[in-house]
């Protein structure tokens, strides 16, 4: 009856058993590391997310005081100073209100530029896409004030300029305000993307 006990490797069985026991408590250390990294891993995509908004929400109030058509007094001083003609034209200290406001405001522009490519990584293309969509608003601003101060502009093409570097927020605009719709856009996707992973 006993015989089997006695014939019986115990210290084979006792390797066997440490072994298996190590194999737990590894498959134990690796489920509790691979939760520890999901989660690291969501507050991270949290952080990111929150991030991203914010610079997006600061950089279209940036852009939207850009483009309002309201200036000061001290605002076209100060356009004049920097434009070399002795005596510039109307179009002339517009469009340099528009870039001195541009200037004024570019940290807004390179949170956005900084935040690109970490976006991708985390995200995908898809708000990488809409940050650059956002930019290339901004650009279209920065081109309009470039060109708006040509002279010989036909009044219908110094219209569409206006449209882009003004913000008039009439609906049914003609010309339409590209500028605007494009930002919509990219607000709209950033949100329905963004949102869900900020707790």
């Amino acid at each position: 009856m006993w015989e089997w006990v006695y014939r019986t490797d115990w210290q084979a069985w006792a390797t066997f058993g440490a072994g298996a026991l190590n194999a737990f408590a590894i498959f134990l250390a690796a489920r509790f590391a691979s939760s520890k990294f999901d989660d690291w891993r969501k507050q991270r995509r949290s952080e990111k997310a929150e991030l991203i908004l914010e610079a997006f929400y600061e950089a279209e109030e940036a852009l939207s005081q850009v483009r309002s058509p309201m200036s000061t007094a001290g605002e076209a001083d100060r356009a004049r100073e920097g434009i070399e003609e002795e005596n510039p034209t109307r179009k002339q200290i517009i469009a340099q209100v528009g870039w001195n406001r541009m200037l004024d405001r570019s940290e807004k522009w390179q949170a956005i530029i900084d935040l690109l490519a970490s976006a991708r990584v985390v995200f995908g293309t898809e708000i990488y896409t809409a940050l650059r969509n956002f930019l290339g608003a901004r650009k279209r601003v920065e081109v309009a004030l470039q060109m708006y101060t040509d002279i010989q502009n036909p009044i219908e093409f110094d219209r569409t300029m206006e449209a882009d570097f003004w913000y008039i927020g009439a609906q049914n605009q003609n010309p339409p305000d590209r500028v605007s719709e494009d930002i919509e856009s990219a607000k709209k996707q950033l949100e329905e993307a963004l949102k869900p992973f900020i707790d």
